[in-house]
């Protein structure tokens, strides 16, 4: 299993789990616009990387997003209260605005804009100046003509901006179609290429005639931000133990508890809190970092998606404690960096070892354990069972979420129970759909 795969789609812009579910929803349907069929007949690598920009954009660029259904205008300079934008093309809707946009500068008729580079070039070289970085000039160009939606290609990589909310992260999907068109898989190359004629063709920037209704990429863009939220959700519940989760911080003071039956539970319940914010940092470098960590030579072997690949399934490993030893070494790592294998220390403090000693203590969990939690915390679940094809997407997760999480753990406290307890779960008339756990004595 490649914990780091080299994938045809870079997305920081939706949430992942969203796109997988988009994908399993494209499953078994022919990607529109006749996509395999004209690429079939235009898309030849070598013969398009040979091309100059100019060549590239009248054989191919300008093709596909005919194809794609797109009215494009080429080269229209517009000005907008006082400022110039001259993108490559201004992507209309409907054929009959072509000769009003260039005629009255109506830049409101524009429903994205595409900017397209040579073959070679890099669409983002980190550079804050536009001239020098097509990011930042597609950017300028959204900004200045006050369109939301913009693409930015070189022919090979393909990028879809939304610039509704104001954000310092840089947002978009990215498509290498390369790679995509490459697949030997039938199966994911069709899913693929009707996901990439969702995000650039026309028919789903359309709006619709009623009243209140949006486009289809608005649609997209909200149901993705609300399956975040309940994702988020889950993991609170998760945390917490409600809505039929068992507490997976519970669990973990139990173990931590029970490899030190001296300690205080004062200081389980903070050794736990230290452990669960270790796992939450941890997770989010990991998805936040996902392309750099992938081209790094030596991190992903120690990384904690590697730790749970090596305990994923069942095995007569699991009383085996290689994984939590695994764990320490990634946490003094981060504590103390790597310089022989070029990893930076982290200097927050969250990963020395003097802020939880009872992590310190060996075979506080076996590998079954450690694996219930990893999959707890990674995966979302559903009363207790684990969906594993909805994995979260922690690069995407408010950071206010998590410091809500850390404030609502303030106000727990381990106890040790006086008497076995059961609880009965039942839905409140009063508020319909919403679990309630009421304690009873075992007798």
């Amino acid at each position: 299993m490649d914990l780091f795969p080299r994938h045809w789609l870079t997305n920081t812009l939706l949430d992942d789990g969203f796109i997988a579910q988009k994908l399993s929803e494209l499953a078994g349907k022919a990607p529109g616009y006749d996509l395999p069929a004209w690429l079939s007949e235009n898309f030849d690598a070598p013969v398009l990387a040979a091309r100059s920009e100019p060549q590239l954009e009248e054989k191919f660029i300008g093709p596909l997003l005919a194809q794609l259904g797109w009215t494009k205008v080429p080269q229209e300079v517009i000005t907008v209260q006082g400022k110039q934008a001259k993108p490559d093309w201004c992507l209309l809707l409907h054929p009959e605005q072509e000769n009003v946009l260039i005629g009255g500068k109506e830049h409101t008729l524009i429903s994205a804009i595409c900017e397209s580079k040579a073959w070679d070039k890099v669409l983002d070289t980190g550079k804050a100046d536009r001239d020098k970085n097509p990011h930042h000039q597609l950017q300028d160009y959204l900004s200045t003509l006050r369109v939301r939606f913009g693409f930015l290609t070189n022919g090979r990589l393909w990028r879809m901006y939304d610039i509704d909310k104001i954000t310092a992260r840089k947002t978009f999907i990215e498509f290498d179609l390369e790679r995509l068109w490459a697949l030997e898989d039938a199966v994911e190359k069709a899913q693929g290429l009707a996901l990439f004629a969702f995000f650039f063709g026309r028919d789903t920037y359309l709006q619709p005639a009623g009243a209140g209704q949006v486009s289809a990429i608005q649609q997209a863009i909200a149901a993705s931000a609300d399956f975040a939220l309940e994702v988020e959700e889950n993991l609170k519940a998760v945390i917490y133990g409600y809505a039929g989760e068992d507490s997976l911080f519970e669990i973990m003071g139990r173990a931590i508890h029970r490899a030190n039956p001296k300690a205080s539970l004062a200081s389980v319940y903070e050794n736990s809190v230290v452990l669960l914010f270790r796992l939450l940092f941890v997770v989010y470098f990991e998805d936040k970092n996902h392309a750099l960590l992938s081209r790094h030579p030596f991190y992903k072997r120690y990384s904690l998606s590697h730790i749970f690949a090596e305990i994923r399934q069942p095995s007569a490993r699991d009383t085996l404690h290689d994984g939590i030893h695994a764990l320490k070494q990634l946490f003094e790592m981060l504590d103390e960096g790597a310089e022989d294998i070029d990893i930076p220390l982290f200097n927050g403090g969250l990963f020395d070892p003097a802020r939880a000693p009872l992590l310190l203590t060996p075979k506080i969990f076996d590998n079954a354990t450690l694996r219930q939690l990893l999959e707890k915390l990674l995966f979302k679940t559903d009363r207790g069972a684990t969906l594993f094809d909805t994995r979260r997407d922690f690069k995407n997760m408010s950071v206010t979420h998590l410091g809500r999480i850390y404030d609502g753990l303030l106000e727990f406290r381990f106890e040790r129970a006086s008497e076995t307890a059961v609880y009965l779960e039942y839905e409140s008339s009063a508020h319909p759909g919403q679990d309630r756990r009421s304690p009873f004595r075992r007798l």
